[in-house]
């Protein structure tokens, strides 16, 4: 979604993460609870399109788990109010618990 915040192109933007939704996230429905995967979803960097470039912005971070509380939505406003709460990039593996 990096090229589509870019061109400020909001709407391609919300189709690319539509597709992510549909594909992906529905294998992980499918597949995660059977198998006990953990997977954590994140971004590097956000790039909203009224600035069309990088900013310091808080990325959502999706942490699916079975035992993880669930969140109804993955975007920006509810990745504010989330469980994770703020947390700094180098603590989130810890955090989730993928190393100690």
């Amino acid at each position: 979604t990096d090229t589509p915040g870019h061109d400020n192109k909001p709407i391609e933007k919300k189709l690319m993460l539509e597709y992510i939704d549909k594909t992906f996230f529905n294998f992980l429905r499918k597949f995660a609870p059977p198998n006990k995967i953990k997977v954590v979803v994140s971004a590097d960097h956000a790039t909203p399109c009224k600035f069309k470039e990088h900013s310091a912005d808080p990325v959502p971070v999706l942490f699916y788990n079975d035992s993880v509380p669930k969140e109804k939505k993955f975007s920006e406003k509810e990745a504010r109010k989330g469980s994770l709460g703020g947390i700094i990039g180098n603590e989130l593996l810890r955090k989730v618990g993928f190393v100690k």
